[in-house]
């Protein structure tokens, strides 16, 4: 096989790898790098400009399924900022690639994305009727070298297992709106959560710090969404406008606005995979918003409702 053939990167040929240690199930990876620059206008010379170059931006994302043999990455307590919200956790992973073709596997070297000073960004889970199960992970750091590396560096494992799908699925506590929905035979169709780190970080003066300047920021941004497949059942009725109509009657069942900030924020979601993952994000949960959407003429989609929540306690449990 000739040398100068073109080299084509598949996903065969690549492994993730989180602090050293090679994560399975993963189905893409992708990072994007933005250089952070100021440009000055030259004294005299409206033709040229000096470039200042300041902390670049990374973000890396992975995506990977949910199997019996892969589990998922969010139950590692590690790998979330420490509840005291000083320094962050932060991780290291790379990218590694065999190329092609394969003139001597043994000894061919490999190619290296190395992702140093990493914290991690966003966490989401994806529980659909149609497909697999899939775990998102984002990452932001600042630090991107690339070199290559001894070919044994590359371990090729092949398994079998049961990739989690519908079937494994459960949840023993969802918001009111949801369960009496669910309870008239209304169908659930899909789950999605996403939690959301920030970060602030402090001026340094003189120092090129990736992460040691970092503190994390709260609250946090946790949002979980239903989707429900209209089936011409009644939907629960907004708390605000029960008496809808009677604006002009003193109604005694009018409920005050601490009896409706109770009932609106009292929401309890715990959701997850069962022998898997167990999701709990507290009764901290409040009705952001809903949506009706689907059925268009001619086309073969559901309609189906749509309820946005989000915590109010920046309180969550994987395990």
């Amino acid at each position: 096989m000739s040398e100068n053939l073109a080299h084509i990167i598949t996903y065969d040929i690549q492994q993730f790898q989180l602090d050293d240690v090679i994560v399975s199930g993963v189905q893409s990876v992708a990072y994007n790098y933005s250089a952070e620059i100021s440009s000055i206008p030259t004294w005299g010379n409206p033709f040229a400009v000096k470039c200042l170059y300041k902390k670049p931006s990374l973000n890396i994302t992975i995506s990977k399924f949910i199997s019996d043999n892969s589990p998922a990455l969010g139950i590692n307590k590690d790998l979330f900022p420490k509840p005291s919200g000083t320094k962050p956790s932060v991780r290291n992973a790379q990218i590694l690639t065999r190329p092609t073709p394969l003139i001597n596997p043994v000894e061919t070297p490999l190619t290296q994305l190395k992702f140093n000073d990493l914290v991690i960004t966003s966490i989401g889970y994806k529980f659909a009727t149609e497909g697999f199960f899939t775990e998102e992970i984002a990452f932001a750091g600042h630090s991107l070298t690339s070199g290559v590396v001894p070919a044994g560096s590359f371990v090729r494992t092949e398994t079998t297992g049961i990739t989690k799908r519908r079937a494994d699925f459960y949840a023993s506590g969802v918001p009111i709106e949801v369960a009496q929905l669910i309870s008239k035979g209304a169908a659930l169709r899909a789950v999605e959560l996403t939690i959301g780190f920030q970060y602030g970080e402090y001026p340094t003066y003189g120092q090129f710090y990736t992460a040691a300047s970092k503190y994390v920021k709260y609250p946090y941004d946790i949002t979980c969404s239903f989707e429900l497949v209209d089936r011409a059942f009644t939907p629960l009725t907004d708390t605000y406008v029960m008496n809808s109509g009677k604006l002009n009657q003193i109604q005694a069942e009018d409920m005050s606005l601490s009896t409706i900030y109770k009932s609106m924020t009292g929401n309890s979601i715990n959701i997850g995979v069962s022998g898997a993952l167990s999701i709990d994000l507290g009764t901290g949960n409040y009705l952001q918003s809903s949506d009706r959407s689907g059925g268009d003429a001619g086309q073969g989609n559901y309609t189906v409702y749509k309820y946005i929540y989000k915590n109010n306690s920046s309180s969550f449990t994987i395990k």
